[in-house]
């Protein structure tokens, strides 16, 4: 990489380093993530934040049967939320670690679905890795976002770290030949997996992973929480009360697991237990485990935001909560109170 600090790799190594610094102020990780988002802005020819003309491809969401697929500007801001982008890069980073560990004689190979405008946790790799080290194969179903990530890379000098490009619709790829992957990167979620397709992508890529690969996110859990909604939000937000239970884990092997008929597979049901007094209303809490110890816990980022169920009866010590998930074009956790 050039060493002009001015230049855009320069800017790169120069930013990411300072995302990944978890010793500094969270107020300068958070001005890296943002001016990441402003480099790669730079780079191509996507809208930068504070646009005012909002017609145009790069603000078309595309609605599915598989859920939403945000638009190439609200996706190229998730950026922003540094904690996000810094525990997915970095999540990245130790899985391809791993893989080079294992198999040092040959390049890891990753396969990113749902990259964005920026390709952003795969163009963070660039100041760790060369092109002898990791070959990334790249899907987005947005030809906007495929065009964006292109200039990045020329940009960066980095587009010999690609081995592909596809655009289409990741969770309908048929890519027999193309497997198997080391690494398998996803990140199409809101909290409490609503509405995004983390999990159909996860159930559709699965069979891409090599049988020592890794996913990343490792595995995505949601709490069912007791509390008052007063209490979670602001800027000291109180610690949790103990969970009720957990309501669903997906990771690799659970995607697997998971039977389907019209649309909803059944999941184990909680009953609250007799000290659960508290008449508050049911929120479900998520945690998103990158790799290892790498982890959003409850209110770190706009993935684990507590979701309160004001539309669910305030169940009491003793009831029995059912649960399911719901694939398809508005896929979310059902959670009824018996």
């Amino acid at each position: 990489m050039p060493k002009d600090e001015q230049s855009p790799c320069g800017t790169l190594v120069r930013l990411d380093a300072a995302l990944r610094d978890t010793d500094a102020w969270p107020a300068d990780r958070l001005q890296a993530a943002w001016g990441l988002h402003d480099l790669f802005v730079s780079l191509t020819d996507q809208p930068p934040v504070d646009a005012t003309d909002t017609v145009g491809a790069a603000f078309d969401e595309t609605l599915g049967q598989d859920g939403r697929a945000v638009s190439p500007f609200c996706a190229a801001l998730c950026l922003r939320d540094y904690l996000r982008t810094y525990a997915f890069a970095e999540g990245v980073t130790r899985a391809i670690q791993q893989v080079r560990a294992r198999h040092p004689g040959r390049p890891a190979r990753v396969l990113y679905a749902g990259t964005g405008p920026f390709a952003s946790l795969a163009v963070l790799q660039i100041p760790h890795f060369s092109a002898d080290e990791v070959q990334f194969t790249l899907l987005d179903i947005h030809p906007e976002s495929d065009t964006a990530s292109r200039q990045v890379f020329a940009a960066l000098r980095a587009e010999d770290m690609v081995e592909a490009r596809h655009v289409v619709d990741a969770i309908r790829w048929a890519a027999e030949d193309e497997g198997p992957f080391d690494v398998i990167v996803t990140e199409v979620m809101q909290a409490a997996l609503k509405n995004e397709p983390q999990v159909q992508m996860t159930r559709a890529l699965a069979p891409l992973l090599a049988s020592d690969g890794v996913l990343v996110p490792e595995e995505i859990s949601m709490d069912l929480v007791k509390v008052h909604p007063e209490t979670l939000f602001g800027e000291t937000p109180a610690p949790l009360p103990p969970a009720i239970g957990r309501a669903m884990t997906l990771t690799v092997e659970t995607a697997k697991g998971l039977a389907f008929a019209d649309g909803i597979a059944a999941l184990p049901p909680l009953r609250v237990p007799d000290h659960h007094t508290c008449d508050a209303p049911l929120v479900i809490v998520t945690r998103i485990r990158t790799f290892g110890e790498i982890e959003l816990t409850y209110g770190l980022s706009g993935l684990t935001q507590p979701i309160v169920l004001y539309d669910t009866p305030i169940p009491r010590a003793g009831d029995m909560i059912s649960l399911a998930y719901r694939i398809g074009s508005e896929p979310k956790l059902l959670v009824a109170v018996a």
